[in-house]
């Protein structure tokens, strides 16, 4: 969809503006993640190190995903924890589902937020949003700085020491607020502090010249009685609503249509065609010719607009921007879509869609870290307790606690993925890649590894992926391109790790 911040024609290009060769650091916080599209594809566009990559991800999605990760398929976390840094965070106990990107590239900075996850189709083939800011203009410097502010205080809420060190280490590698410059209002909204909603309407407070004439809205997304949009409803009393659906919205529609009407608003419900899932989530105001679009990770439910981290409050994070009523009303029509009239009756056929969230197991496992004898320390909340054991699921170690209190296996372990356990093989903890320390280290101040002969368009971070490992072996052994000869220097041999 379009680039609502920068121009409304302008199609924001993720992948091709986060993920470039010349990137120091880049770092991600999404409700879900594609590790293998991120491990084989989009990590190596970054390049070699020195190289500072993390990424949140909501703890219960992420152990999903690890749950169902094939014992086969182990291999692709090859890099994870090691060239880059995986956490699942959920601070406040709800939802972590900001979609915020920033990269770091010389002097310059680069921050996308919007509606697309970590995976293919949320950074570049599903109908998302996304706002692009760049440090070096007002606009951009203003929202770069609050995303700062933003990132500190949710690492200290996770109370993790590596991540905190990474974040330290970002903090170096990020281009100096400018001095000396006019303040510009940050368009970047989070809602640590204030619900999204109530900072939607102060701002339309102070800035509209006159009543609110329309208000637009689309989500993929409602809360079960349609709450958050009566708060909407309540807060700006608009003349006009134009709701846009498609047939996968998950909405209560008899108990949306009721708010409409007793709003007194005229009421247009529209569809979009094609009926394809469209996952941006928008809200638009138009006074006169004036307007303000509110777009970002937030769904038109209660826990992300009317309520507050730590109390019954996702993780949200969503851009304000004031723009033409033209342009606001433009941005509500995905490319290659066109939105048609619908019956206000009609939306008693639609209701909410039942997705539970993943049970949450008894422990939370933060990390596991291995140590230089091969030996692996653990952080959980609570702490682990007498008779647990680490569970790599093929060996398992039983947990000692050393002078400083830290809990660490008795013996080695070697697996990727690790768990907690009990006595009676009662599985006590989500699952969680194991760190290695001199690793994450190497690749945030050289290179992680030696000098490679590698065919022309591969870097070292593709050694990774099994792809990658096997076009460097044929390269090394057989010719790969027509300009390959051997050279005095040339080894090709086969290493151990293939």
């Amino acid at each position: 969809m379009t680039e609502p911040a920068a121009s409304p024609a302008e199609r924001s290009r993720p992948v091709h503006e986060l993920f470039i060769g010349a990137a120091s650091a880049m770092w991600a916080t999404t409700y879900s993640v594609d590790l293998s599209l991120f491990n084989e594809f989009l990590l190596p566009r970054l390049g070699d190190p020195p190289l500072n990559v993390v990424v949140l991800a909501d703890h219960r999605r992420l152990t999903a995903s690890l749950d169902r990760l094939p014992a086969d398929a182990v291999d692709t976390l090859t890099a994870v924890n090691r060239r880059w840094l995986l956490r699942g965070v959920r601070p406040g106990g709800q939802a972590f589902h900001p979609k915020t990107y920033l990269t770091v590239a010389g002097t310059r900075a680069t921050l996308l937020v919007g509606s697309g996850n970590l995976s293919m189709t949320g950074l570049d083939r599903g109908k998302e949003v996304f706002t692009t800011f760049r440090s070096g203009t007002p606009a951009g410097d203003a929202a770069i700085g609050t995303w700062r502010t933003w990132i500190h205080r949710v690492v200290g809420l996770v109370d993790d020491t590596t991540l905190a060190q990474r974040l330290l280490d970002l903090n170096t590698r990020l281009p100096p607020q400018p001095a000396g410059t006019p303040q510009t209002d940050s368009p970047l909204l989070h809602n640590l502090d204030t619900p999204i909603a109530a900072q939607f309407k102060t701002a339309l407070t102070a800035q509209a010249p006159s009543d609110i004439d329309e208000l637009l809205l689309s989500a993929p997304y409602y809360d079960d009685d349609a709450e958050a949009v009566g708060q909407l409803l309540t807060d700006l009393r608009p003349r006009r609503v134009r709701v846009f659906l498609t047939k996968a919205t998950s909405v209560n529609g008899n108990r949306l249509k009721e708010r409409l009407i007793a709003s007194g608003a005229t009421t247009d419900v529209l569809m979009y065609q094609p009926d394809e899932f469209v996952h941006a989530k928008l809200i638009g105001a138009v006074a006169g010719d004036q307007g303000w679009l509110l777009s970002g990770s937030a769904n038109l439910s209660r826990a992300a607009l009317t309520r507050t981290v730590g109390h019954s409050g996702n993780v949200e994070v969503a851009v304000l921007t004031q723009l033409t009523a033209d342009e606001v009303r433009a941005a509500f029509t995905p490319p290659d879509t066109t939105a048609v009239a619908a019956n206000l009756d009609q939306l008693g056929s639609w209701s909410i869609r039942s997705e539970p969230e993943p049970a949450a197991p008894s422990v939370r496992l933060i990390s596991a870290a291995a140590n230089g004898d091969g030996r692996v320390e653990v952080a959980s909340e609570p702490m682990a307790q007498p008779g647990w054991l680490l569970d790599d699921l093929t060996h398992r170690q039983p947990l000692t606690h050393d002078t400083s209190g830290r809990a660490v296996t008795a013996g080695p372990l070697h697996g990727r993925l690790v768990r907690l356990v009990d006595a009676n093989d009662a599985v006590l903890s989500n699952q969680v890649v194991v760190d290695d320390p001199t690793a994450l280290a190497a690749a945030l101040t050289a290179t992680a590894r030696p000098s490679l002969d590698l065919p022309d368009g591969l870097v070292t971070g593709d050694l990774d992926s099994p792809l990658g490992k096997m076009l460097a072996w044929l390269h090394r052994n057989m010719v790969m391109e027509v300009s390959d000869r051997p050279t005095s220097t040339s080894v090709g041999g086969v290493t151990a790790d293939e």
